[in-house]
Formats: C-alpha cells, structure tokens, sequence
C-alpha cells in the first residue's frame, strides 16, 4: 500500500472517513470514491485529531480532552506514537492532527491552548527529525485547530481567516495569494476542491483562480471527518 502525506493538495488517492448517523457524511464518502479515492471508514466521526501523516510517516497524535485520549486509528501498519498528555487536560504534551498542515519538508502546527501545547510541537519536531521544520503558529484562543482556519489548496494559494493567526502566516507563505474566508473545504488535488454548499463566496473566489469546485452541502468541519492516508504528487 502506497502511504504519505507530502503536500496538503497532491491528489488524494486514500483517505479514512467516519462514521456517523449523519447522511451527509456517507454522502461526502461516496463522492470521495467517485472521485477516485480509496475510501476506508471508521469510528469515530471525527478522524482528523487521533493521527498525524507527515511523508511516510504515522504518528499516534495526543489528545487534550479526557475523552478522546484513548482514540487510535487502525491503518493496517506501523506507527509511531507520541507519548499521551495527562488526563487532565493541562499538563502536556498535546498535539491533535487538525493543528498539522505539510508543506513539503515545512510543517505548520497550530496552537491555540485548545488543543495542541508547545510540547505537543516539540515532540513532533523530535520524532520527524533534522529533515523537517516545524513551525509553530499561535491561534486565537477562540480556534481550535489551524485547519479550522487555514487550507493550503496549491502551491501559491490559500484560504485564511487571518484574525484568527496572532503572528500572521509563517514567513514561507507571505508571498501566497490569500482568499479571506472560513477554509470550509477538502482539496482533491491542486485543481480540485470540495466547498461547503453554502460558501458561495469561497467557492466564486476559487473559480476566479481556475479551480474546479465541488459545491456540498455538510453541516459540520468537512476535513474533521476525513483523514487522508495517501495524497499521489501531480506531475507538473
């Protein structure tokens, strides 16, 4: 099995999505095979938060809420873990997957206080190793995950809700044409892009820019739900 994560808009070929009472969830899982991804499911519904894929490699991710600590996704392969926070939800480290977005050998993580601590993000950093850099960036304590407010959709551009990101974007991304607005989508591939029905405004702001876009309705955090396992680079 093919497996890694290397840029948030290479062409999704795996993913695992949840599992709910909510249609509209079998609903984006079915469009997803349609789509050509291979798609496994899996409770909970809310997948994105228990694993961290970075290139090839699986991480076990630390959940802050007593709850959800003990949340672990089967992959059919090995895996490396981080080691789990304190149930009390103060001590850490913590460090959930919807605070993780790859660029290649740069790796944004978000941190909010909500979620992942610094901690969190240092053991990332230790178990990725010299050939990547993290780079921390502070949220809004009103945020819980990075992807809640940033979606990387191809190389140059972005959607951002940039009062919500304390220091700004990370220097690497300053130069990227910004889309202002709420990130509600699920990149496909790097001319492909899933839009909440009812972003009608994201979805204007990305055709302007030549992408084709999937309009759906979904009535909670479309990434929330889907955890990609694969994304296959694009020949340029």
């Amino acid at each position: 099995m093919s497996f890694g994560i290397h840029h948030e808009w290479d062409r999704l070929r795996e993913a695992i999505v949840g599992i709910g009472d909510a249609p509209q969830v079998d609903a984006l899982a079915a469009l997803l095979e349609r789509e050509g991804v291979k798609v496994r499911r899996s409770a909970p519904l809310f997948l994105r938060d228990p694993l961290i894929v970075v290139g090839g490699q699986a991480i076990d991710a630390s959940l802050r809420l007593p709850a959800r600590q003990h949340e672990r996704l089967e992959i059919g392969r090995d895996k490396t873990s981080m080691p789990r926070g304190s149930p009390n939800g103060v001590d850490g480290p913590y460090l959930e997957g919807g605070d993780v977005l790859v660029n290649g050998r740069e790796i944004y993580a978000g941190m909010s206080g909500r979620a992942s601590d610094m901690a969190g993000i240092d053991c990332l950093e230790r178990l990725l190793g010299a050939q990547y850099r993290v780079v921390p960036m502070a949220l809004r304590s009103s945020v819980r995950h990075l992807q809640d407010v940033l979606a990387l959709v191809r190389p140059g551009l972005l959607v951002m809700q940039a009062d919500t990101l304390i220091d700004g974007l990370p220097m690497s991304l300053r130069t990227w044409d910004a889309i202002a607005g709420s990130p509600d989508l699920l990149v496909l591939d790097r001319e492909r892009v899933i839009v909440e029905a009812r972003n009608t405004s994201l979805a204007r702001d990305l055709r302007a820019r030549r992408m084709d876009v999937i309009p759906m309705p979904f009535d909670r955090p479309m990434r929330a739900v889907v955890q990609p396992l694969w994304r296959e680079a694009m020949l340029e």
